[in-house]
């Protein structure tokens, strides 16, 4: 009795060593431009809010780079020594990334603002200066509230009827 497909097997060269096999391109290939799609398709959404179009980007993103990690890693036969170099070069670089940058926050559009670690707060030298001057005045004075005066129109307008 004679299995489907046992012709094909005798008739391939064996191979020697497992490393010998191909790069496996096609798979990290499409994980790539799947995610090029999505991010394309999710930024022609115009009925979207801007702050979601880059919301969902970016969560788009992460899932396509830990994909790609985990192909180049595992799946894409490539030898072990370039994928284990890689895969610690970028791990490397994450923690480099996190020891040197910090989030400062987020913008309106829901884009990181991203600075140094040992850079200056314009706001905490403010907020030191003024502690300061505080503590060298035993006075501080007051201002009452005064209701009738506006002297910031807001956003509805003085009246907060809609009308500047």
């Amino acid at each position: 009795m004679r299995c489907f497909g046992a012709g094909r097997l005798k008739s391939s060269p064996k191979l020697k060593n497992p490393s010998d096999l191909p790069i496996r391109w096609w798979l990290g290939a499409r994980l790539a431009l799947l995610g090029i799609i999505a991010v394309v398709w999710t930024r022609w959404q115009s009925d979207w809010p801007f702050q979601k179009r880059n919301l969902i980007t970016y969560e788009i993103l992460i899932v396509t780079a830990i994909a790609l990690l985990i192909w180049w890693t595992f799946l894409s036969r490539a030898p072990k020594r370039l994928r284990l170099g890689v895969t610690f070069g970028l791990a490397g670089a994450m923690a480099a990334g996190a020891l040197l940058f910090r989030l400062h926050g987020m913008t309106g559009d829901m884009a990181p603002i991203i600075e140094f670690r040992w850079a200056r707060h314009a706001q905490a030298a403010l907020n030191r200066d003024t502690v300061a001057s505080l503590q060298r005045s035993n006075e501080v004075t007051i201002q009452p509230f005064n209701d009738s005066t506006n002297t910031f129109p807001q956003f509805y307008g003085p009246n907060r009827d809609g009308v500047l």
